[in-house]
């Protein structure tokens, strides 16, 4: 065998070691590459929920708006049909206030027409006796 330098081999184990520890530096960076996409996955995963829940509550947003328009709408009818049914609620007691006083003027007017009715007619035995009789 030819005669063997120890520093030569001394640098042969050196370089041995080195790349092994590089191979796993490669290895290990391999790894967490691998691991580094399998998060971005659950990440995008993540996001497209995030997405997906942000346009569920736009859409929820907007059918709670439209909710409350249409409430404020029913309650302003309902206003408004309170009005309309006081308004004819007191036409309606000016009305009977009307009837009332028209049945009294009705029945003061029949008892008028009753008197003088009477009056004619005792008036008129009173000449039936003077003429006829």
């Amino acid at each position: 065998y030819p005669p063997v330098c120890l520093g030569s081999l001394r640098r042969a184990a050196n370089q041995s070691l080195v790349n092994k520890q590089l191979n796993i530096g490669k290895e290990k960076i391999v790894l967490l590459k691998d691991e580094i996409e399998a998060k971005n996955d659950i990440i995008m995963q993540h996001s497209q929920e995030v997405r997906s829940l942000k346009d569920e509550l736009f859409i929820r947003r907007a059918e709670i708006s439209k909710h409350v328009k249409d409430q404020k709408k029913f309650l302003q009818s309902i206003k408004t049909l309170e009005k309309e049914n006081e308004k004819l609620q007191k036409q309606h007691k000016d009305t009977e206030t009307l009837q009332q006083e028209l049945r009294k003027r009705l029945k003061e007017e029949i008892f008028k027409n009753t008197k003088t009715r009477k009056k004619y007619l005792q008036n008129s035995r009173i000449k039936i006796h003077l003429v006829g009789g």
